[in-house]
């Protein structure tokens, strides 16, 4: 499966995932272009939240970074595209605690 193709999954999974959560948690994630990959990410005052899409699905993976209020933490995972769509929740749960937690 092209990049495009996998942008297009990806971007219709996260549009499904997100309907319920507010905008003003979960703006638009900033898309970028670079050789053959693209990455998709938003980007929060104390954290990133990611995909890097590669011409190679098996290389395309997933992200969450976070700065040092929340003690660097990085974790990163191959991106299975079968599973995404429960990879996505569970990034915007995550994300939503982090957000609680950290008084957002």
């Amino acid at each position: 499966m092209n990049v495009s193709k996998q942008l297009r999954k990806v971007l219709t999974m996260i549009d499904g995932v997100m309907v319920p959560f507010p905008d003003k948690l979960y703006p638009k994630p900033h898309i970028t272009h670079e050789d053959e990959s693209v990455l998709v990410e938003w980007v929060f005052p104390m954290f990133r939240i990611g995909f890097n899409l590669e011409p190679d699905p098996k290389e395309s993976g997933w992200h969450i970074v976070a700065g040092e209020h929340l003690n660097n933490v990085t974790f990163s995972e191959r991106l299975d595209l079968d599973r995404a769509s429960r990879i996505i929740m569970d990034l915007l749960v995550h994300n939503q605690l982090i957000i609680e937690r950290a008084g957002g």
